[in-house]
């Protein structure tokens, strides 16, 4: 399949633009923005479950830094369970319970880059934990998408 230049832009002032060709650069394909735009909205279900968590242990008392492990738990299982009816249908290139142990690894890798920017957010920037854990999902969302689609289910 050949690719083509496509320019997409605000039409008003034609500040972003994306290159999509098959020249020396790789071929970002129209599909993979599909998958990507779908995994925001799983990421996003999985946060809300995560999210929730925290909040509802913070009404608790619960310390935000022991708290956002646990929501972690919770976010991880949603966003599992939902990335495989929705994103990443294709199987693995490894067997089920792999699989799982690999995306938990990953998203271990997340949670240590969530603490990390959710401590530096809270405590450096003065920023509300919850507030902390919005930029920090944002941030660890593309570490996570990117790292599930090559080492799992790039084909």
């Amino acid at each position: 399949m050949r690719c083509e230049k496509i320019d997409i832009s605000c039409g008003f002032c034609r500040c972003w633009k994306i290159d999509i060709s098959c020249g020396k650069r790789r071929c970002w394909k129209i599909d993979t923005i599909k998958e990507f735009v779908k995994y925001v909205f799983v990421g996003g279900c999985a946060f809300v479950a995560d999210w929730m968590t925290i909040f509802l242990l913070g009404l608790v008392n619960v310390h935000y830094l022991l708290a956002a492990p646990v929501g972690f738990v919770v976010g991880l299982l949603v966003n599992f369970l939902l990335a495989k009816l929705i994103v990443f249908r294709e199987d693995a290139k490894v067997d089920k319970k792999t699989e799982f142990i690999i995306y938990t690894l990953i998203g271990i890798v997340g949670l240590l880059f969530t603490e990390g920017l959710m401590y530096a957010f809270t405590e450096w920037i003065k920023f509300h934990p919850l507030i902390s854990k919005v930029f920090a999902a944002g941030l660890v969302l593309i570490w996570n998408y990117v790292a599930k689609k090559l080492i799992l289910y790039k084909k």
